[in-house]
């Protein structure tokens, strides 16, 4: 029997981490998109390809466009090698508007199966044209993208909200974090025994959370990021610390869990509302640890927060809500958050239910 032929565009290559896993080291990123389960599913015969940085056509699009450039050219690059697939996997959190378009009229010649990080809701955007550009894009992808898959509940509830969406795209994946990664441990020396925990770069306010914690000399948080992304913070308060990810190389993943699991909860501090549910990987990673969540206040959150009493939400901006969410929590509060958080993730978001998820809408899409 022949294998199914996949094409996974990717922003980045896996080489990295399956050199590292080959090498014995421990390491996890949940923006492999289930790669390791689908490159061992013996029906499936999977490719990745990702822009290559080194050419100069490469450089120049990245130099005026940012990631938004590469994109461009990994999506080209998906539709010229589409006639030699039976699938395109397109799990990446890059807009598709060129691939969706390219299936639309034809050019791209086998179905994609695409991960949906995005609400696609107008309501989070404020500019009248970028909220036309966004209505115009769903339009296009909703019609010429085969199969769409979102990435949780909520954000399929917000896409769903004042919009039709064809009905073969109502399906939550189920995206998370690997539970058995998570459950190990491997400890190394912290500045604090009992802190909080953020992470990540993308649309966050440290500014904010810096603030509350500065009027909170007694409570101790740690931000993983690299400290030039923070320039503007400095000096910090000496109840904040910097874990400078940027160090420690493939050895990062196993630091991360640990700063992780060792916290008192996870903190994700949004910069401001769009159609991305922001931290999202952290959040996942969180659920996996089985820690509590405190975020921003967001419609556009990757999972309803206090609904699902996991955590607490803050309103955006408000250095006095965080505070009073870190202080009116205790540490029964804390435990009891993390436990339901481990088992949301155990039941409804992790690694493996999201890749034999996707294992399976590639077989009936095929």
């Amino acid at each position: 029997m022949r294998k199914i032929k996949v094409l996974q565009p990717s922003d980045y290559s896996f080489d990295r981490i399956i050199e590292a896993k080959a090498q014995g080291k421990e390491a996890f990123i949940v923006s492999l998109f289930g790669y390791e389960y689908l490159s061992q599913e013996k029906e499936l015969d999977i490719t990745v390809i990702y822009p290559d940085r080194n050419k100069r056509i490469t450089k120049i699009l990245t130099k005026l466009f940012k990631l938004e450039g590469r994109n461009f050219l990994l999506q080209l690059k998906t539709i010229k090698l589409s006639s030699k697939f039976d699938v395109v996997y397109y799990a990446t959190d890059r807009h598709p508007y060129l691939i969706a378009l390219a299936r639309l009229f034809g050019f791209c010649k086998c179905p994609i199966l695409m991960v949906s990080h995005f609400t696609y809701n107008p309501r989070t955007v404020k500019s009248i044209a970028k909220r036309l550009i966004l209505r115009i894009e769903r339009f296009f992808v909703y019609r010429g993208i085969d199969r769409i898959v979102f990435a949780s509940q909520n954000v399929l509830d917000l896409a769903k909200e004042k919009c039709k969406i064809p009905k073969r795209h109502w399906t939550n994946a189920g995206w998370g974090a690997d539970l058995d990664y998570f459950s190990k441990e491997e400890k190394f020396k912290k500045p604090f025994e009992d802190y909080y925990f953020a992470a990540g770069s993308a649309n966050r306010d440290y500014h904010t959370l810096i603030e509350a914690f500065r009027q909170m000399p007694d409570k101790y948080l740690i931000i993983s990021i690299s400290p030039a992304n923070l320039k503007n913070e400095y000096p910090l308060p000496e109840n904040v610390k910097v874990f400078d990810y940027t160090k420690y190389g493939i050895d990062v993943y196993v630091h991360l869990r640990d700063l992780y699991q060792d916290s008192l909860a996870v903190l994700i501090p949004v910069m401001k509302e769009n159609h991305v549910p922001n931290g999202a990987s952290v959040l996942v990673e969180a659920l996996a640890c089985g820690k509590a969540i405190f975020a921003t206040d967001l419609p556009s959150n990757f999972i309803e927060i206090e609904k699902e009493r996991i955590g607490k939400v803050a309103q955006i901006h408000d250095a006095k809500d965080w505070i009073r969410i870190i202080n009116d929590t205790t540490y029964y509060d804390l435990k009891c958050m993390g436990e339901k958080a481990r088992m949301i993730a155990e039941t409804r978001y992790n690694y493996k239910l999201f890749a034999n998820n996707i294992i399976k809408y590639i077989k009936e899409i095929v």
